[in-house]
Parts: C-alpha cells; structure tokens; sequence
C-alpha cells in the first residue's frame, strides 16, 4: 500500500476518535487545535492575531476565522481589534475557554496515548521526520 494512503486511513482513523472523545465537551478536534494553539501564545506571554494563529495552527485562514466567529459567540474567546492596525483581529482564551481547554486536553492525550502507544517507537522516528519536514 502507498505509505501516503496509509498515513491518511491513520490520520482519519485518529481524528474519528478524537472527535468522538471531544463531542460530550462541545467541541470539535479544529477548536481544540486552536484552543491549543492561543494558550501556547499565552504562555509565551505574547498575543497573536487571526492570521498568526492560522499560520502557527497551519489551518486554513478563513476557516480560522470562522471557527473563532463560532467559539466566540460560545464565549471560549475574545476577539479584537488591534489599536496599532485596525484590520489586524487579535484573539485570545477567555477564562472560560481556558477551563474547557483544561478539561478537553487530557481527554485527548488519553486518545493519543491510546491509539499511538502500541507504535510509540516507532512512531518517534516518523514524528522527527514529519517535524523536519514542516522546517524545510
């Protein structure tokens, strides 16, 4: 079997899990990622606009939009325009938002560690490739 159909049964294999696991906490595996991905900025201290967070993310910039558009109106973030550029959107967690990703994120590592652990190994070297290859 092709290694590249094979990686995609895998990854789809994997999402259908985690949405699963993340549906009773109102969320989809997207929100989850960028949930994710606003609370490493806020750990590094630093705010991020829509366009950062889509290109830290490495999701599709009007989907992102959409997607916060949607968390929002849920109150999990605040969104705003920057003093500094006017058409800049900046976005963050709300503490509410904070708390569902507080609770979601374990329950995806149990996913994780569940459906990966058998290939750890394994999966160590393929995960440094995929690293490298996102850097080239």
């Amino acid at each position: 079997m092709d290694t590249g159909l094979l990686l995609w049964r895998v990854t789809l294999q994997w999402q259908k899990k985690i949405t699963a696991a993340l549906k009773p906490l109102g969320l989809t595996h997207v929100q989850f990622a960028l949930m994710s991905e606003l609370e490493r900025v806020r750990s590094e201290d630093g705010q991020v606009n829509q366009k950062q967070l889509a290109r830290r993310a490495r999701t599709d910039e009007m989907m992102t939009g959409q997607v916060l558009r949607v968390l929002e109106t849920r109150g999990l973030v605040i969104r705003w325009r920057a003093e500094s550029n006017r058409q800049s959107i900046l976005v963050r967690l709300t503490d509410l938002g904070h708390e569902r990703l507080t609770t979601a994120t374990p329950v995806v590592k149990a996913v994780d560690d569940t459906f990966f652990g058998a290939a750890e190994p394994d999966l160590r070297d393929l995960f440094t490739l995929l690293g490298e290859s996102e850097t080239a």
